[in-house]
């Protein structure tokens, strides 16, 4: 009887072991995606193709709309509260289909003219210089000379706004004065000049943007954020002279849509001198309005790009 017994035990044993494995197994990996896998477009200093995100179609489906100024009304959606837009539409919105988890991006529509003559460049350069320039670092200084010593061509130009720091380390840029200047051909020269404002606000850089677009087109056109990153939280340039205000993602969502309903074309590229500005948050936000977009993931050098070979 003891052994029928001990027998017994055993196989109760190696049932219940049994039953421990199967809870061990992996989960399906059908669902395991998720939708920012699905958008996530890869970021780098060059990158080689568009950051417009495309839906895995293994993966949760995203779909993705262009704006027609037309506001769509869905009883099963319940839509992002931090859809962005202007007196032109909808620039961004996001929602969620609570029926079947459905992901629906809806864009402003694509614009294709071009805005400048054929084989122009203008880059815009929105120069902060913070404490990367002041107390005599001279980093964003370092960067106009770069500009400066460019190729000379009457095709291509660099025009930047000047602020965010409380001295610059040089003896042409005032630090109490928003300089807009123009390098091109090996000169520098003041294209206009206006109250210092805040780096930091968003309305600032619409402007700068919507004056450099009226005043300088060019075929292709571009952009570029200088100063420091705070990555997806607290977005990039930080003005020293106004409470270290920054440019968060939203805040450059509006600028951007501000200044892309006065343009025909979309830029060329935006780009972020700055350290960890490259995610797939800032690119999803940026492919409405650029074609490429630059961004580093990890620190940079305080040197930041070569802007000879830029103007080259």
């Amino acid at each position: 009887m003891s052994k029928k017994i001990i027998a017994l035990l055993l196989a109760a044993v190696l049932v219940v072991s049994g039953c421990s494995k199967n809870e061990d197994k992996p989960a399906d990996n059908n669902n395991s995606n998720t939708v920012t896998e699905a958008v996530t477009p890869e970021v780098d200093k060059e990158p080689t193709a568009e950051v417009t995100p495309e839906a895995d179609q293994d993966s949760d489906p995203v779909d993705e709309k262009p704006g027609d100024g037309e506001d769509e009304q869905d009883t099963d959606t319940d839509t992002d509260a931090n859809d962005q837009t202007d007196a032109e539409g909808k620039a961004l919105s996001m929602s969620v289909n609570s029926s079947d988890g459905k992901l629906s991006i809806k864009r402003m529509a694509t614009k294709g003219q071009s805005m400048g003559e054929a084989g122009t460049w203008t880059i815009f350069v929105y120069l902060c210089g913070s404490d990367l320039e002041s107390n005599g670092k001279g980093f964003a200084t370092g960067d106009l000379v770069q500009m400066l010593q460019a190729e000379t061509s009457d095709k291509v130009r660099f025009v930047i706004q000047t602020g965010g720091t409380k001295d610059w380390a040089n003896e042409l840029v005032n630090a109490s004065a928003g300089g807009r200047w123009v390098v091109q051909n090996n000169d520098i020269e003041l294209a206009d000049s206006v109250e210092l404002g805040n780096m930091g606000d968003p309305a600032f850089l619409a402007d700068f943007l919507n004056w450099g677009i009226q005043n300088f087109p060019a075929e292709r056109m571009g952009v570029i954020l200088w100063d420091h990153g705070c990555g997806s939280i607290n977005g990039a340039c930080i003005d020293d002279i106004n409470d270290c205000d920054t440019l968060t993602l939203q805040e450059l969502n509006t600028a951007f849509s501000s200044v892309y309903s006065n343009m025909t074309d979309k830029f060329e590229f935006i780009g972020f001198d700055c350290c960890i500005m490259g995610s797939s948050e800032l690119a999803n936000i940026l492919t409405t309005y650029a074609r490429y977009f630059y961004g580093s993931q990890e620190s940079e050098p305080g040197t930041g790009w070569d802007y000879t070979t830029i103007g080259n």
